[in-house]
C-alpha cells in the first residue's frame, strides 16, 4: 500500500498559487485563514494591511487563484474576524459569484472579559461552492459527527464492564451518568446498553399514518402473530427479516405487543453542519504546547474544529489546499481525519514566514509522535502518511 503524501510548499502564496494553477492542479477543498487586518501586535505574523481597500487589494488575486484551483464540485472555506468580515463577503460574492454562496457560519470561540460594550468572541467561516449547481447535481450531503457520541460509547462500554456483563445494571448506571450530563434529546433516547456495550433506542416499527406493509410477525415465545398495527408496518417484510437475522428486533413479553427496532447511537452519530457553533479557541494553543511549540504563534486554529468542517465537505480521498497555512492546523486536521477513518485525503500547505520555525516542525511532530526537543508528544505515531517539503 502506498503512503499518503502531504506537501509543505515554501514561498509567497501568490506565486505558489500561480505555479499550481499553471500545472493544472485541482483541489476538492480550499481552506483559507487569511490575515484579519486586526492591527494587533505580537501575533507572530504581520496583521496590518492598512485600510479595507488595501486589504481587499491584497486578497482579491489570491481568492481568484483559489477559485481557479477548485474542482467543479469543490468548496472554499474562508475564516475571518469582525474587522474584514463584511468586506470579505462582498469580495467573495464578486470572485466566486453570489449564486455559489452556501453559508456564513459563526464560530463562537471565547468571550472577551474586558469588553466595554459587547463581549465579542465570534469569528466567521464563509463557505462558497465553485459551482453550486454542480455540487447539488453530485448528490453529496454534508454531515459531521455529533460532538459527544464517542464519549457516550466509551461510558456505555465501561458501564457494561463494571456490571460484569449485566445489561440491566449497565443500563441503570449509564442512565445515571446521563442525568449528570447536558445531553440533547438526540442522545437521551439512547439510554439502554446491550450485551456488546452499545447504547440503543427501542424504535417503533409501526407506521403512524398511511398504509404500510401488512404481514404476520410470529412472536418467538408462543409463535402467535404479533398485533398488527392499524396502519401497518414501517418496514417491508424483506427488510424486517434481515433485521431479525441481524439481532436488531426487540420483542415484547407476548404477541399482544408490537416489536421494536434496536437503533444504535453510533448509527445516529452525524448531523448536518450547523451555522453557529461554539468551540473554544484555546484548543489550538494547547495542541501547539503539546507538540512542543507553545507560544510560537497567537490564536492558532484548533485542528479538531477544522477537521470537523474539512471532513464534512471533503471526500475521503479528496485533495485539500491551505494557502495561508500558518502553524499547520489544517495539515494536522487532515492527518487526524485519515488516521480516524482510513481516508487518503492529501493536504498541500503553503507558508513562508513560519515555514521553518512552526509549520514543518509541527507536521513532523504530528507524524512522528516526537516533539522538536526530542520528547514524546503523547500522541500515537502516524503511519502511512508522509510529508514532502519543497
Amino acid at each position: 500500500m502506498f503512503d499518503v503524501v502531504h506537501r509543505a510548499l515554501r514561498g509567497d502564496n501568490l506565486a505558489v498559487l500561480r505555479r499550481l494553477r499553471g500545472r493544472g492542479e485541482r483541489f476538492d477543498t480550499i481552506y483559507a485563514d487569511p490575515p484579519w487586518n486586526s492591527h494587533l501586535p505580537g501575533l507572530g505574523y504581520d496583521d496590518n494591511y492598512g485600510s479595507h481597500q488595501d486589504w481587499a487589494k491584497f486578497m482579491k488575486p489570491r481568492l481568484t487563484l483559489a477559485r481557479d484551483l477548485l474542482e467543479p464540485t469543490g468548496v472554499l472555506l474562508c475564516s475571518i474576524g469582525p474587522e474584514e468580515h463584511h468586506y470579505l463577503k462582498v469580495l467573495l460574492d464578486g470572485v466566486m459569484g453570489e449564486r455559489n454562496f452556501i453559508s456564513d457560519v459563526t464560530w463562537h470561540g471565547a468571550a472577551r472579559g474586558n469588553a466595554r460594550y459587547v463581549s465579542d468572541g465570534a469569528e466567521y467561516l464563509l463557505i462558497y461552492a465553485r459551482d453550486l449547481a454542480a455540487l447539488r447535481d453530485s448528490g453529496v450531503r454534508w454531515t459531521m459527527p455529533k460532538d459527544r457520541v464517542e464519549e457516550c460509547l466509551h461510558v456505555a462500554r465501561q458501564c457494561l464492564q463494571d456490571a460484569q456483563g449485566d445489561t440491566v445494571k449497565a443500563s441503570a448506571a449509564y442512565r445515571a451518568w446521563m442525568r449528570t450530563q447536558k445531553l440533547g434529546w438526540g442522545y437521551r433516547n439512547y439510554d439502554t446498553v446491550d450485551a456488546d456495550g452499545r447504547p440503543y433506542y427501542a424504535q417503533p416499527i409501526t407506521k403512524p399514518t398511511g398504509d404500510g406493509p401488512r404481514y404476520d410477525i410470529p412472536h418467538p415465545r408462543n409463535g402467535r402473530p404479533c398485533r398488527l398495527p392499524k396502519h401497518g408496518w414501517r418496514l417491508t417484510e424483506e427488510t424486517f427479516g434481515q433485521l431479525l437475522t441481524d439481532g436488531r428486533v426487540l420483542f415484547g413479553p407476548d404477541h399482544t405487543t408490537a416489536p421494536r427496532l434496536k437503533s444504535y447511537l453510533e448509527s445516529q452519530g452525524c448531523v448536518t453542519p450547523p451555522s453557529v457553533f461554539a468551540v473554544s479557541r484555546r484548543g489550538g494553543a494547547r495542541r501547539l504546547e503539546q507538540l512542543g511549540l507553545g507560544g510560537a504563534i497567537k490564536y492558532p486554529k484548533d485542528p479538531a474544529a477544522l477537521g470537523a468542517w474539512i471532513g464534512a465537505v471533503t471526500p475521503n480521498d479528496g485533495r485539500v489546499l491551505d494557502a495561508f497555512a500558518g502553524s499547520g492546523s489544517t495539515g494536522e486536521a487532515v492527518v487526524r481525519l485519515n488516521q480516524a477513518d482510513g481516508g487518503t485525503r492529501q493536504v498541500t500547505l503553503i507558508e513562508d514566514a513560519l515555514f521553518d520555525t512552526v509549520l514543518v516542525p509541527r507536521m513532523t511532530a504530528v507524524l512522528s509522535g516526537v516533539r522538536p526537543d526530542g520528547l514524546p508528544t503523547g500522541l500515537d505515531e502516524v503511519t502511512g502518511q508522509v510529508l514532502r517539503v519543497s
